[in-house]
């Protein structure tokens, strides 16, 4: 197999499942955000909107790396 079909293949992988599990954690992100003291609607609604979007950055460079090897 090629090397590129192989970083290919893996990538999908890689990316499917953290996907997948990243839109299963998504919701119970403002529980979270309660439970570490944050008790005002808002400001919690910000701090998800924060977080979420965190996390795709992150996830992104991620997949850059990957994309790079």
């Amino acid at each position: 197999m090629e090397s590129w079909k192989k970083t290919l293949y893996i990538s999908w992988v890689i990316i499917f499942f953290l996907t997948a599990s990243l839109g299963m954690f998504m919701p119970f992100i403002p529980l979270y955000v309660k439970e570490v003291g944050i008790t005002d609607p808002r400001v919690q609604s910000i701090w998800s909107g924060i977080l979420y979007g965190i996390t795709f950055f992150f996830s992104s460079l991620i997949h850059h790396s990957i994309a790079l090897t």
